[in-house]
């Protein structure tokens, strides 16, 4: 459903045990952050407070939300990218496979949940770009983990003013991290000394 994003999470629609934290436009204020977020309830008694100071609510990624990663594609050349990379393991813009929203055209982020196995191995990781070559652009393919946050869909976008809205809502639950995804946040956040036992693991993920 195409709601504002804290009368989301009164009606359930999202899990109960992520965090948030507060945001006008893109940027978290109050005492809910990255670093310091707040449970569904407090989210909701703080929305109560400030209703005419917040423009939506951002989803803490990483541990704090149970493993939760975005995956930010940010423009047309970001997608065309990101879909070569990845080739039959592209995630359709459509149909993703996973809970996926936008905010502008052109422009979409997915949310998948990394297995409970993994997370520990990815505790330093926080973000990372995915297509190098796109640095010193304005397209970005950006995974974001621990120490950041996804402003959902429900929360007014500061560019149009419009709501960011949902492509697939997955039934208000993530998929489980494809391998790909894994495996780039294990290369990047250089745990290689365990990387190679997980690479028979990871490609079965794929196939799932």
């Amino acid at each position: 459903p195409q709601m504002a994003a804290d009368e989301q999470l009164r009606r359930k629609l999202l899990p109960e045990d992520w965090k948030w934290c507060l945001v006008r436009g893109k940027d978290a204020f109050g005492q809910g952050t990255s670093t310091d977020p707040l449970s569904t309830e407090n989210t909701l008694k703080k929305v109560n407070s400030k209703r005419h100071r917040q423009t939506g609510l951002g989803v803490v990624t990483g541990d704090a939300s149970n493993g939760l990663v975005a995956v930010d594609i940010d423009g047309p050349l970001a997608e065309e990218a990101f879909k070569k990379i990845l080739g039959e393991s592209w995630p359709a813009t459509l149909t993703p496979g996973t809970m996926s929203w936008r905010g502008r055209p052109g422009r979409r982020q997915l949310l998948y949940q990394i297995p409970p196995g993994i997370r520990p191995l990815l505790g330093k990781f926080t973000k990372e770009q995915m297509v190098p070559e796109l640095k010193g652009t304005d397209d970005e393919v950006c995974i974001r983990y621990n120490g950041c946050y996804s402003v959902i869909p429900g929360s007014r976008h500061p560019d149009t003013g419009k709501p960011y809205e949902w492509i697939d809502r997955h039934n208000g639950e993530p998929a489980l991290a494809p391998g790909w995804l894994v495996n780039f946040m294990m290369e990047s956040g250089k745990a290689q000394e365990v990387h190679s036992f997980l690479r028979f693991r990871l490609a079965k993920l794929d196939k799932a």
